[in-house]
């Protein structure tokens, strides 16, 4: 069994049913990342070398707007319309460009859906990084 401080050295050396089933599942290309590779302009027959991930991971950062849990659904309709007006506006996207950053416009549910499936993909990882019994 690994601990904390071994967990990368051992991690592979034994690998359980239970962990390439999750492994498999996390591995899998999801049309969702296309839209992370945009900006790369790739062509066909091009590759791309991803250090830092791991296996099968494909690593981005987020941005969202949350708000309070009880918020008012009329609110939360008014705010995100004003957020996506912004969005539209051709001086936003090129700053964010500038930025190497772009925009993927979401619904609140969109947003919702979302962090759901970031939970599950990285809920095992970090479960075994640092499980929650403290060991």
């Amino acid at each position: 069994m690994s601990t904390r401080e071994s967990f990368y050295t051992d991690h592979w050396r034994e690998i359980e049913d239970e962990r390439i089933t999750r492994y498999e599942q996390m591995f899998v290309w999801r049309d969702q990342q296309l839209v992370l590779l945009e900006g790369a302009e790739l062509k066909p027959g091009q590759r791309v070398l991803d250090i830092g991930c791991g296996p099968g991971f494909f690593a981005g950062g987020w941005t969202v707007l949350v708000a309070p849990n009880g918020t008012p659904e009329g609110i939360i309709r008014k705010v995100s319309a004003d957020i996506q007006k912004v969005q539209a506006n051709p001086e936003f996207i090129a700053r964010l460009g500038k930025l190497g950053a772009y925009l993927t416009k979401m619904t609140p549910q969109d947003v919702q859906a979302f962090v759901n499936r970031e939970q599950e993909t990285w809920r095992p990882v970090l479960e075994k990084l640092a499980p929650s019994d403290g060991k």
